[in-house]
């Protein structure tokens, strides 16, 4: 399966679901990694606490499906205002899913933690689990971030700010990744906690630590797209 041409003007509306790949080959290996390193977790330990990576794991994928449905759909989006509706709540979930995959990253402070607690024969496997996760979470961000710039530059308005519209984007993925981690909201507690998801993220966005760790996040994020953006062959949305 080729992979998509940034080049070829290819939008969600003329782009076949195909195109938007779930799994990749080398991700399927990964993911069979993980996996194993889970399930071992499991027997030895004789506790589900390793499988911690597999739901996180999860929601990291979560927004490519999201994209390819966006793409599936494309078609019945111009039927109306509950098309057009569809559409903008799908593009909403999108944003709220996409910081859950380099939300793996935090995952180290599990090894970390361990280690600090000096249980030092499980560090090491602990740290390949986490790396292997960590390296999907950021395959599949980097994937759909580019997917959903590319949907986006359809439209004149956002194909005008296409590059500020990356940075917004990416700095809003950095400070969910440390509202969830930090404050532990999940994504859905934009609908079923948002009072005290405003209340808190107000109280930790107004501490300067927090938003230089968020920026700081965010120019890692920006510098690991551009790299990956180089490697695949990907010109820059």
């Amino acid at each position: 399966m080729t992979a998509l041409s940034y080049t070829s003007g290819l939008t969600h509306d003329s782009m076949p679901a195909a195109r938007v790949q779930l799994l990749t080959f080398g991700e399927a290996k990964l993911l069979l990694v993980v996996l194993a390193f889970g399930t071992a977790g499991m027997v030895l330990l004789g506790t589900a606490a390793p499988t911690f990576l597999w739901w996180n794991l999860l929601l990291a994928w979560v927004p490519l499906g999201i994209q390819r449905a966006l793409v599936a759909l494309a078609p019945r989006y111009g039927l109306g205002l509950a098309g057009r509706f569809t559409h903008v709540l799908t593009w909403c979930a999108w944003l709220l899913f996409l910081p859950n995959a380099p939300y793996l990253v935090t995952d180290y402070v599990h090894p970390l933690s361990m280690l600090a607690r000096g249980e030092s024969a499980l560090v090491l496997s602990s740290f390949a689990y986490v790396t292997c996760g960590m390296l999907l979470g950021l395959g599949w961000y980097y994937r759909s971030l580019a997917y959903g710039l590319e949907g986006l530059a359809r439209y004149r308005f956002w194909r005008k700010l296409h590059r500020h519209l990356r940075y917004a984007l990416t700095l809003a993925v950095a400070t969910g990744v440390w509202l969830g981690r930090s404050l532990r909201f999940n994504t859905w507690d934009v609908l079923t906690r948002p009072v005290d998801l405003v209340n808190s993220s107000y109280a930790y966005l107004t501490d300067v630590a927090h938003v230089e760790l968020i920026v700081a996040t965010a120019v890692l994020l920006e510098l690991g797209y551009r790299g990956w953006s180089w490697w695949t062959g990907r010109v820059l949305v």
